[in-house]
C-alpha cells in the first residue's frame, strides 16, 4: 500500500503581501463607485420625498378645495416644518398656528385638517429640528398658488417667471446652495431637486 505525503506548504510572506496589495487595489477601484452610488441614492430619496409631498398637497387640495396655507400673498416660500408634517399626518393643526416662512410675506395661517385625513406618513429619522429634511439635512421648501391663478413665481429667478402649477417643492441638493438669479438648473442650482 502506497501512502500519499500531505503538503504542509503555507503562504509565504511575499505571497500574502501580493494578495493584500491586490485586495487594496480592487478596493481603491470600488470606493469611488460606492460614493457615486451613495450620492445617487440620496438624490433618489429626495426626489421620492418631493413627489410624496406633491401628492399629499394635491390630495389635501382635492379633499378641501384649497391649499393648506390660508394666505393670499403670492410667492411666499414655506419650510415643511413640524406643523405642516402634523397636518399631513392627520392632525387638525389649529388654523392660528403660523407656518415657518423661508421668505417674506404677511402672516399666513394653516387651513387645518378637520377631517383628520392622513395625506402622508413621515419617517421619524427624516424630521430634524422639527423640520422635514432632505438627505443633506436641509428642510424641504414649498410655494403654493395661494391666489388661485394657477401660477407660481419660479423661486430661482428674481424677475417674474411663472410656473403653471398649484404647488412647487424643492431641495437644495448635495451642495446645499441655491441662488435666486441663475435659474432653476444653472449655477448653484444645477444640483437642486425640484418638483417642476
Amino acid at each position: 500500500m502506497k501512502t500519499t505525503a500531505k503538503s504542509n506548504r503555507a503562504f509565504t510572506l511575499i505571497e500574502l503581501l501580493v494578495v493584500i496589495t491586490i485586495i487594496g487595489i480592487l478596493a481603491g477601484f470600488l470606493l469611488p463607485a460606492l460614493g457615486s452610488a451613495r450620492k445617487r441614492a440620496k438624490v433618489t430619496k429626495a426626489q421620492t420625498a418631493i413627489s410624496g409631498l406633491a401628492t399629499a398637497f394635491h390630495a389635501y387640495y382635492t379633499e378641501y378645495g384649497k391649499w393648506p396655507i390660508n394666505d393670499s400673498t403670492p410667492d411666499v416660500t414655506y419650510i415643511v416644518d413640524g406643523n405642516m408634517v402634523d397636518l399631513l399626518q392627520g392632525t387638525d393643526v389649529p388654523t392660528t398656528t403660523l407656518p415657518i416662512k423661508a421668505t417674506g410675506g404677511t402672516s399666513g395661517n394653516f387651513q387645518g385638517n378637520p377631517r383628520r385625513i392622513v395625506f402622508m406618513n413621515f419617517n421619524a429619522k427624516d424630521i430634524v429640528g422639527g423640520n422635514f429634511v432632505d438627505p443633506w439635512l436641509i428642510a424641504y421648501r414649498c410655494r403654493f398658488d395661494t391666489d388661485y391663478d394657477n401660477k407660481i413665481q419660479n423661486p430661482f429667478v428674481s424677475s417674474t417667471s411663472n410656473i403653471v402649477a398649484g404647488v412647487l417643492i424643492w431641495s437644495d441638493g448635495p451642495d446645499k446652495n441655491e441662488d435666486n438669479t441663475s435659474g432653476d438648473k444653472a449655477g448653484p442650482n444645477a444640483d437642486n431637486i425640484i418638483s417642476w
